[in-house]
């Protein structure tokens, strides 16, 4: 995929640098350069702009987005359903599944800890 963006960019450069070529070699050289320039500066500054940006304007957007696409999705069937797919060898009850999502907090390591419990294997949360 990388290869793809690395690809069309260059074949962007040289192609604007050939189109521009007539105009004179320094100004083909000078548009080529501010093209980069002007990357290289949204690439830094949407490091700092984009966590506030994503917290004054989208944030709560895509969560009510989210929440309203989710309505009455029982996600304990689909986690429990998801590790017998998986074939993590366990069957962990709905109700199960449901008081760990209740409770909140770090889920995953609720849900390895009570696979491993019930295997006898240690599973960590990053499998």
């Amino acid at each position: 995929m990388f290869l793809i963006i690395d690809g069309i960019v260059i074949l962007i450069i040289v192609l604007s640098v050939i189109a521009n070529a007539k105009r004179g070699f320094v100004k083909s050289v000078a548009v080529v350069a501010a093209g980069v320039l002007s990357v290289a500066v949204s690439a830094a500054v949407s490091v700092v702009l984009a966590p506030v940006v994503y917290d004054s304007f989208a944030g709560e957007i895509i969560m009510d987005k989210v929440a309203e696409n989710l309505g009455d999705t029982d996600l304990s069937a689909i986690i429990s359903q998801t590790l017998i797919k998986e074939q993590f060898g366990v069957q962990l009850p709905e109700e199960t599944v449901r008081e760990a999502l209740k409770d909140g907090g770090d889920i995953q390591g609720k849900l390895a800890s009570m696979v491993s419990e019930l295997t006898g294997r240690n599973v960590s949360a990053d499998q």
